[in-house]
């Protein structure tokens, strides 16, 4: 009997011991990243919250695979990874704090500043916090400095505007038109952006303007190449880097010096360069003319099917 009773007691012993373990091994778990206690505020690891809701591991995941892709300066695979964790876990600061800096990245100044902003009063680590103010503030800047008027929009600048911020820089579009890359709207510049713009359309998604279209028109041909250059010239002092530049067949390379497509990007946006040319009879013999010139401008990011 007295051997049976000190069993007893060891266990239950062993069972007061374990139970006193238990805050202990909560607290630790709430520090671990990613850990089901975890906080996304204060905490600096990324998506966690206690709310049913939100499939916080999913979320986690996202993040740091977007944070990867951040690392290796890849901003498609950071935005769309990024956006999918605001999905998942929409009341976490440190994802919308880091969409913020991609859109930074990108060169979208206003998109940059209302993630921040939003990240902000969701509440971020003192260290984030910091940075997330400079980073309103560089940006706010920035659109100053650039103004985001017509020629911003046009040129790289105003990808993930809404409609009504697009229309405040003096944009008057025309009506809503249904289309395979979104929302569609067009309008002719009052002023031209960069020289001889006759036709625009912008389109736009749920995450704002996604696509740019510009027709420059069947003008004369000195004009449409004097606009081929400009543009040319433009989009590298946007960010923009030459992928390649293809010329026309030798009959008319011969008579043009102008490639009839050159393509462009700058992280997730791109942007192509086209030219149409046709041969004219002259007294000498047939010469190739600029017939028309095109600009398509998109956010593979936001619109992965629009060329």
């Amino acid at each position: 009997m007295k051997r049976i009773a000190a069993g007893a007691l060891d266990s239950l012993t062993l069972l007061m011991v374990g139970l006193a373990l238990i805050p202990a091994l909560a607290v630790l778990e709430a520090q671990v990243p990613g850990g089901r206690g975890g906080s996304a505020r204060g905490s600096g690891t990324g998506p966690s919250s206690s709310s049913s809701n939100e499939n916080t591991e999913e979320a986690q995941f996202h993040y740091r695979v977007a944070r990867v892709a951040l690392n290796n300066n890849d901003l498609t695979v950071a935005a769309r990874e990024l956006n999918e964790a605001a999905r998942l876990a929409p009341s976490n600061g440190l994802v919308w704090y880091y969409l913020g800096i991609v859109e930074s990245k990108r060169g979208n100044s206003t998109a940059a500043v209302e993630h921040t902003r939003h990240a902000l009063t969701l509440g971020l680590p003192p260290k984030e916090t910091e940075d997330a103010e400079q980073l309103v503030a560089e940006a706010t800047y920035s659109t100053l400095k650039t103004g985001a008027n017509v020629k911003d929009v046009l040129y790289g600048v105003g990808f993930g505007l809404t409609i009504e911020q697009v229309q405040s820089r003096g944009i008057r579009l025309g009506p809503r038109e249904a289309s395979q890359y979104g929302a569609r709207y067009n309008f002719a510049p009052r002023e031209d952006a960069i020289g001889g713009e006759q036709q625009v359309s912008l389109y736009f998604g749920d995450d704002g303007l996604q696509r740019i279209w510009i027709d420059f028109g069947d003008g004369w041909p000195y004009q449409l190449e004097k606009s081929f250059t400009a543009a040319e010239r433009l989009l590298p002092s946007r960010g923009f880097q030459v992928l390649r530049r293809d010329f026309p067949p030798g009959r008319y390379r011969s008579e043009n010096p102008l490639p009839e497509l050159v393509e462009f990007r700058n992280g997730s946006v791109a942007a192509g360069l086209l030219t149409a040319l046709e041969l004219r009879p002259t007294v000498d013999g047939p010469v190739a003319f600029v017939n028309s010139l095109r600009l398509i401008i998109y956010d593979s990011a936001r619109c992965p099917n629009c060329r």
